[in-house]
């Protein structure tokens, strides 16, 4: 895989030392599919999500890159992570699948501890049950809800005007993805209050083929 990764240049946003980590180069990426939930599938190896969360290697902090850390959240993170941390792999050479998990499994906890916003948590968790979709394991739907959770927690008590669209519309995809029709449905009429036509008969339609799907295994 030496073809399609390259040496990018990380400062861990905890220890603020530098380290270099296994990125994908834009150019290796064919994309295949499209899931509803934006999960892209991609020709051959190049599965750009293996290596979007970093490690740090010093300290064994991990991190996205819209990570915000204040001088009290490090004194948190100390406390609550680093200080707890009994293994500090080294994550910044090629991945597996697995080893990604891992990855965003500390990056996750990490977002908890330093209270990153409910946005993050939502794209971390959903990150991981995608990696476990390439797997075909089922343990996906609890990252799916996880994220699910996250979205919903944010759409009601964060600022997320600038991005509300998504947001919602992500609500109503990871329903529609954990074959909820109720929640699906009341996620679709707050859909309506955006005046999205295009969008609302989009998901209208995922709507019905998922009643129908269920009326088939029923």
């Amino acid at each position: 895989m030496d073809n399609i990764l390259y040496d990018k240049k990380v400062t861990c946003l905890y220890c603020e030392k530098m380290f270099t980590s296994k990125h994908i180069k834009t150019s290796a990426l064919r994309i295949k599919k499209i899931d509803n939930d934006s999960c892209k599938h991609f020709e051959g190896t190049a599965i750009p999500y293996l290596y979007e969360a970093f490690a740090c290697p010093s300290c064994g902090f991990a991190f996205i890159e819209s990570f915000i850390l204040s001088d009290r959240k490090k004194e948190n993170i100390k406390s609550e992570y680093i200080d707890k941390l009994n293994f500090r792999g080294d994550y910044c050479s090629e991945r597996t699948i697995l080893e990604a998990i891992r990855v965003w499994n500390l990056a996750l906890i990490c977002a908890q501890v330093s209270t990153q916003n409910r946005t993050i948590q939502a794209w971390i968790s959903l990150r991981i049950a995608w990696l476990y979709r390439y797997l075909n394991n089922s343990v996906e739907s609890k990252f799916l809800t996880m994220s699910l959770a996250h979205y919903e927690y944010a759409y009601i008590n964060e600022d997320i005007e600038s991005s509300k669209k998504d947001i919602l519309n992500m609500i109503f995809q990871l329903n529609i993805s954990l074959n909820d029709e109720t929640n699906a449905k009341h996620w679709l009429n707050e859909l309506y209050k955006l005046k999205d036509m295009k969008l609302v008969r989009e998901a209208k339609e995922q709507l019905d083929e998922l009643r129908e799907t269920n009326k088939s295994t029923a």
